[in-house]
């Protein structure tokens, strides 16, 4: 009898182990253009490129935890290192993309293409917030990410590359020339429209002073007015 009780629950033992192996999660890539690949190692052909803000479903690791196996939207599978997703506990979307945003933003030395990877992926989180407040934080995100496109695309390749050229020309309505300063500028209209609209809320003074350190065209640099 004991025996039979024994080996009944390592049988429930084993089948709550497979079960939560079984478990799917959703997760959100949080780095640019993370490859894909056929089994869990770097050596191996790569299934395919997933860009930053990807939404993939989890559907097992190594041992380790160092990989992660993952299934697309469109259903193509494979393997990805574990700390370039993150999981999405439910009702936590919001949060765990505004963490992604702010540790990019707080980064040094990302080229354009990352800058333009990371307004992508704020757009994209921006239609679906649970309220004002989160708005708000978004639409300061989204100033700074344009912000840091705009200077590390003056960076970018002189003269000017044709990739930052097109950026330029789609977002020429936001920008205005510092010649004194030989950069392109977020204009502050468009940086006090945003305050307007969320005055009400905790972030509407950051926006105040983001409008402050933006600059002005002209004004001398490192020189607040």
């Amino acid at each position: 009898m004991a025996q039979r009780l024994a080996l009944g629950f390592v049988g429930l033992l084993l089948a709550a182990t497979l079960a939560t192996a079984a478990q799917e999660f959703p997760r959100v890539v949080s780095a640019a253009n993370v490859r894909l690949r056929i089994e869990p190692s770097e050596e191996v052909r790569i299934v395919t490129t997933l860009p930053l803000g990807t939404d993939v479903i989890e559907l097992g690791t190594t041992p380790d935890r160092q990989w992660v196996r993952v299934r697309t939207a469109d259903g193509r599978e494979g393997w990805m290192l574990d700390d370039l997703s993150r999981r999405v506990a439910a009702g936590q979307r919001a949060q765990v993309a505004q963490a992604i945003i702010w540790e990019r933003l707080q980064r040094t030395g990302d080229g354009f293409e990352s800058w333009i990877a990371l307004t992508h992926f704020i757009d994209q989180e921006r239609t679906a917030l649970p309220d004002l407040e989160w708005e708000a934080r978004f639409a300061l995100y989204r100033l700074q990410a344009l912000a840091g496109t705009a200077l590390a695309g003056e960076r970018y390749n002189r003269p000017v590359a044709p990739a930052f050229a097109r950026w330029l020309d789609a977002h020429r309505p936001l920008l205005v020339r510092n010649e004194s300063g030989g950069r392109w500028l977020l204009r502050r209209d468009v940086i006090l429209a945003e305050h307007d609209r969320f005055n009400s809320t905790r972030v509407g003074d950051q926006i105040a002073w983001f409008a402050v350190t933006n600059g002005l065209p002209g004004e001398c640099e490192g020189v607040v007015v």
